[in-house]
């Protein structure tokens, strides 16, 4: 499972395939495009599932970066989904607007001395994933889906090994669409993920929630967040809730609790728009 996604020009190439070697050497996860695509898969769906599923993102500034799209799209993509952005400066330019204020770490000259500050950073970040925090993600969704077992809440919960990310999605029944849980920073949600609209009569399904919003919002029994990106991978329907679960797993039931509640209520909000739109 990738960690830090590389986002850099094939300009840098040569640049980024060291760091990126010396980097794992180092026991740092490393996911870049040119390693971790499979043949056959495409491009853009593997780059945004890399940045959604991982923790942090290494910014490889130089001038050609700063001009490419696709740097641009996953910066997007990683603040959206609040990422840390760790910029490494390769050469003189002007970064992007929303990441100058971000402290980088100058490969200019000294590519060791850099590689060391580099280093005291990125070891705390492969904690996130593969360290204790990875493995209190992978204890609180397995206690998540425990309580769910029982049948107080969550109808249609499918049991699922959990992993050690901080989001777990689950089928929603209907091609193209699941369920999301999600902890974020400082806040934990619930959602519908629906895929691009290209795929399917998805942007129907989309269209046709967003036409009963004010019915579902009220159903639910509150506001929700609307996404439609259809230039992304997915769009979302999402509810955030203001708690967290933090370090002390003698806290988490009740955010478990809060999470299977809203994650039930939301699947009755939705229930009825899907199955009159799916049924067409």
């Amino acid at each position: 499972m990738a960690l830090v996604f590389v986002s850099y020009s094939r300009k840098d190439e040569t640049f980024v395939r060291r760091l990126a070697a010396d980097l794992r050497r180092h026991g740092v996860p490393v996911w870049l495009d040119k390693d971790n695509i499979p043949a056959g898969a495409r491009w853009d769906v593997s780059v945004e599932n890399a940045v959604e599923d991982a923790s942090h993102l290494l910014l490889v500034l130089s001038p050609a970066s700063v001009r490419s799209p696709n740097v641009r799209d996953e910066i997007d993509v990683a603040l959206s989904e609040e990422k840390r952005i760790i910029p490494v400066l390769l050469a003189d330019c002007k970064p992007p607007l929303r990441v100058r204020r971000l402290q980088y770490t100058d490969f200019r000259g000294d590519y060791e001395a850099a590689l060391g500050e580099l280093l005291k950073v990125l070891p705390r970040t492969a904690a996130a994933r593969s360290g204790p925090a990875g493995e209190r993600h992978a204890r609180f969704w397995a206690g998540l889906l425990e309580r769910a077992s029982i049948g107080e809440y969550g109808e249609g919960l499918v049991p699922l090994r959990p992993g050690n990310r901080s989001a777990l999605t689950l089928p929603a029944g209907y091609p193209g669409l699941r369920f999301r849980y999600a902890i974020h920073r400082s806040t934990i949600s619930v959602g519908l993920e629906i895929e691009r609209p290209s795929r399917g009569n998805t942007g129907t399904i989309y269209d046709a929630l967003a036409g009963q919003k004010a019915a579902i919002e009220q159903s639910f029994g509150g506001p929700l967040l609307w996404e439609r990106r259809d230039t992304r991978r997915v769009s979302r329907i999402s509810a955030v809730l203001e708690m967290h679960p933090g370090p002390a797993e003698s806290g988490w039931q009740p955010v478990q609790d809060a999470l299977l509640a809203a994650m039930a209520r939301l699947q009755k909000a939705l229930r009825p728009v899907l199955e009159a739109t799916l049924a067409k």
